[in-house]
Formats: structure tokens, sequence, C-alpha cells
């Protein structure tokens, strides 16, 4: 199975309505952004009246609605999915407000852009759009933890922290010597880590295959290299860990997936 297997996106949309709905069972998980309102969300037996931007999320089978007050225009932006990888995310999101499904947003802006882009991809729907979408879901929860965790840490760290995960985007293959980037934030490595779990949701060696993973699969679909030379750009400079590597995340090797992909 493919790594990105267990996501599937189902809709990325956006409306602008003045109409309430009626509650039912979501039939997938959704993570959305209510750009104007005040709307009022009904979740179970519980009732909010929230003030525009908040960031919301459901879970697959919760009885939700949204309803609108009389003469208010509700606009939301949303995407919805299904697999164990959104269940993960919207699990998440849970542990960041145990009390309730929804946060207060200061400035939404980054986090709508990437549900554009998104719901751009879903509409075209071409073979290098949907394997994109993925990716977007990623960087989606990158842009959320940004915004919510943000004032959990120091400004300096932050900095800090968002720029090194920046790096492990652009340049996965290249080594990363935690405790060198530390030593010049002038911290542990060990409050180095933490800050970077609190920050971006994962540990950084957890975050830096993830993004490995992903440049392997885009090189074996869209280039013509050697399996030893992606290897070798990804990080590995020996084809034998590569494949390992590549066969723990997909279930195959380097060389069937792109078989299985020609």
């Amino acid at each position: 199975m493919d790594y990105f297997d267990d996501l599937l996106i189902v809709a990325v949309s956006k409306m602008v309505t003045t109409r309430s709905g009626t509650p039912e069972a979501q039939v997938c998980g959704a993570i959305g952004v209510m750009l104007r309102g005040p709307a009022i969300l009904c979740r179970g037996n519980a009732v909010f009246q929230l003030d525009a931007p908040f960031l919301y999320w459901s879970h697959r089978e919760e009885i939700t609605c949204w309803k609108t007050p009389p003469g208010v225009i509700r606009e939301n932006l949303w995407v919805a999915a299904n697999g164990a990888r959104f269940e993960r995310m919207l699990d998440s999101l849970d542990r960041m407000n145990p009390s309730a499904n929804h946060i207060s947003l200061e400035n939404p802006g980054k986090i709508v852009e990437v549900i554009e882009r998104m719901r751009g991809c879903f509409e075209r729907n071409t073979n290098a759009d949907r394997r994109r979408l993925p990716l977007l879901a990623e960087e989606l929860m990158f842009e959320i933890k940004e915004n919510l965790s943000a004032e959990e840490i120091s400004g300096k760290m932050s900095a800090v922290v968002k720029e090194t995960a920046l790096k492990m985007i652009h340049s996965p293959g290249n080594e990363f010597d935690i405790e060198t980037i530390a030593h010049h934030s002038e911290v542990s490595s060990d409050y180095f880590r933490h800050c970077f779990q609190q920050y971006i949701g994962t540990s950084i060696h957890d975050f830096l295959l993830t993004q490995r993973y992903a440049l392997a699969v885009r090189l074996l679909r869209e280039t013509n290299r050697s399996i030893g030379d992606i290897g070798e750009t990804c990080g590995f400079p020996v084809q034998r860990l590569f494949t390992r590597f590549f066969k723990n995340r997909s279930g195959v090797s380097p060389r069937e997936f792109r078989k299985k992909v020609y």
C-alpha cells in the first residue's frame, strides 16, 4: 500500500449562504474555516454561537449541523476526507482543544490559502493534482499547528523550528545536526526536540522521514533516475538502506513501486 493510500479526499468546497442545515451524521471527517459569521454550530446536544473566523473539525459519524442567525451571511471553506491518516489529523486537533471541536483564529490567511490550493487540485482532478492533495493535507496541518501553537513557545524558538522544518521540506536528503542547531539557538537539544514536537505535532525524526518518503515517491513517479541515485538524493547513500526504508513505508520495493506506476 502506498504511504498516502490511507487518505481519501472526498470534497474540498466553499459555501456562502444564509440558510441553516439539518442535523445529520457525517459520512466523512472534515476540517474547515468559518470565514464569515457568526454561525451556530449544533453538535449532538451542544449548541455554540461562534464569531468568525474560527477553525472547526468533525469526525465521521458525528451528528452536526450549521445554523445561520437571521440576516447573517455564513461563509466557510472546508476539506472532507476519510482514512486513517485523516483521523489521525482530527485526533491531533482534538488534543489541542479537548473541550470543543473549534478554535478561534486571529489570522486564518495561510490556512485558507492551503485549502484553496487543495480546492484547485480537487477540481482539476489530474493525476498530478491527485498526488499533490495528500502533500497539501500535510501542509494544511503544518499551517494549523503554526497558527495555534506559536504562542505556546517563544517567538525565537518558533522561528528556528519553522526554519528547520521548511529546510527539511525543501531539502529532505540533507543531514540535520540537531545538536548544532540547538547550540546556535542557545538551548539544549532535548528542549529543541520538545519545541519541534509541540510546534509541528510530530518528532523531528518522523517529520524528516515523511519528507524523504514524499520526495522518493515523486522522483520514482516523475523521473527515470536510477534507484541508487534517488536513494542518495533522499538521504540514503547506501541503496540497500533506501530499499529497506521505502519498503517499510510502502510495502513494496522502489523498483516494484515504479513498475506499478508505469
